[in-house]
């Protein structure tokens, strides 16, 4: 745990006790500031107070008194004390803003965009680590920021940074930035696109020093952002391609990694031979990620050497079992249609597909083109009504309301199946929050379901 300084006999308010409320607040503690702490939820308030976390009911506050109130991630601004907050001009951060102002002389590489992130920021993190760089990784994915270890000058920290996040986040801190892609998500939250993408590129305002950017060209929205970073001309620029060539940056073409970033269009690497990194979704990802180790001194030889025993993340297109040719693939991190598109494009028939829980505002957007892949689809949770009009006559579906019985229906249907191998995709395209704590707690109860199926099942 990191001993946040700069606190001392402050009062600091901590709303929601999930990983990073509790986290945040016992490292604060430990700075000697005045913590209180409160979560909605009596079974949170519980399991925080028994790790020490100091609880008090933010209700009886002097917010005037409070130095910063810290929420967070999925607490919107509109929650009443966060409120209260900003109406006695309390700054609302996240737990990267107190990792920052205590870490000032540590090196920071901070991920966003809206798909590909957490696999690009693990990426990252492993080539640097493997090419012996002191690094750690966290923010929005694996530990809270402030469980990761006390790093030294110039030592890297690795964060992927939700939208969420960057909108907490008010110390100028990152050296190398990484946008990968802009699509509709989180609308609910952020209003409408235009602030989806005004909270995607605060990153570029929350960077210092080497102000240096890989960013991803494929989508319309970054493509503009591009654009207008090169007209500033206050950036080193490393453009990202899996559709067409760009000068002076980095691209896949036809599977094939090439660097232009010196004009050279040198070969790299045939990235079709890379299983663990599956689908051209993840060449972007590979294509990004290189081009950021790039910045902090990694060659090519020591890139190509460590890619080869990359492991890629749970819950993204993690294979978790291949019973008798039915491959069952956990992919509950897509919580949108752009991301299952992704999922759905790597296998080219026979997928049993279990989807649904809480719908974005996209819907099954763009998924159209990947029907006829599918053979049954297996609809849960709230988006089940929703999901079931939406493919009725396109798709063959079945009604589970949960995922148990998903699990068993799709497993049935797929051993009767006369050919293999087949696939049992679990891709929801949507939030885990109707049923599951997040998407990694509905991933392991997949996971879970899978190892207690049989493994011989007769079929009369």
């Amino acid at each position: 745990m990191i001993k946040v300084t700069g606190f001392e006999n402050q009062k600091v308010a901590i709303l929601g006790l999930g990983r990073t409320g509790s986290s945040a607040a016992l490292a604060l503690k430990s700075g000697n500031a005045q913590v209180f702490s409160w979560d909605d939820k009596i079974d949170a308030r519980l399991q925080a107070e028994t790790h020490g976390v100091p609880i008090f009911d933010l209700a009886a506050l002097e917010w005037d008194q409070i130095s910063v109130l810290l929420l967070s991630p999925g607490i919107a601004a509109s929650h009443p004390y966060a409120v209260k907050a900003s109406q006695a001009g309390v700054p609302i951060i996240c737990d990267i803003e107190l990792l920052v102002r205590t870490h000032q002389g540590s090196n920071f590489i901070g991920v966003t965009g809206t798909n590909g992130k957490s696999t690009t920021t693990w990426l990252i993190f492993h080539l640097l680590k493997a090419s012996n760089h002191q690094v750690e990784v966290g923010g929005n994915i694996g530990k809270a920021a402030l469980d990761l270890k006390a790093l030294g000058k110039n030592e890297t920290y690795v964060l992927e940074l939700s939208s969420y996040q960057l909108e907490r986040i008010f110390t100028p801190f990152l050296k190398t930035v990484v946008l990968l892609n802009i699509t509709p998500d989180h609308l609910e939250r952020h209003g409408d696109m235009s602030g989806y993408v005004r909270a995607k590129k605060r990153i570029f305002e929350l960077q210092r020093g080497g102000q240096n950017v890989v960013i991803g060209v494929d989508d319309e929205e970054c493509l503009s952002l591009y654009h207008k970073l090169l007209e500033k001309k206050t950036h080193v620029i490393v453009p990202v391609s899996i559709k067409t060539r760009v000068p002076k940056g980095v691209y896949v073409l036809d599977g094939i990694l090439i660097d232009d970033r010196e004009g050279k269009a040198e070969r790299i690497l045939n990235l079709k031979t890379l299983h663990a990194l599956p689908g051209s979704h993840n060449w972007q990802n590979i294509a990004a990620a290189y081009a950021t180790v790039c910045f902090e001194g990694v060659s090519k030889e020591q890139f190509i050497e460590a890619l080869q025993t990359f492991q890629n993340l749970p819950h993204r297109l993690q294979e978790v079992a291949v019973i008798d040719g039915i491959h069952f693939i956990n992919d509950s991190k897509a919580t949108n249609s752009d991301a299952t598109a992704k999922a759905l494009a790597c296998y080219n028939e026979d997928i049993f597909w279990i989807l649904g829980g809480r719908a974005k505002d996209n819907g099954l957007d763009g998924l159209e083109q990947y029907f006829p892949r599918i053979q049954q689809a297996f609809l849960i949770g709230e988006a089940e009504s929703q999901f079931a009009k939406l493919l009725d006559g396109k798709v063959s579906y079945l009604r589970c309301h949960n995922l148990s019985t998903a699990v068993q229906e799709a497993y049935f249907k797929a051993v009767s199946y006369e050919k293999r191998p087949v696939y049992i995709l679990l891709s929801p395209a949507c939030a885990s929050w109707d049923q599951f704590k997040d998407f990694e707690h509905r991933g392991e109860v997949f996971k879970a379901l899978v190892s207690r199926l049989p493994r011989k099942l007769s079929i009369s």
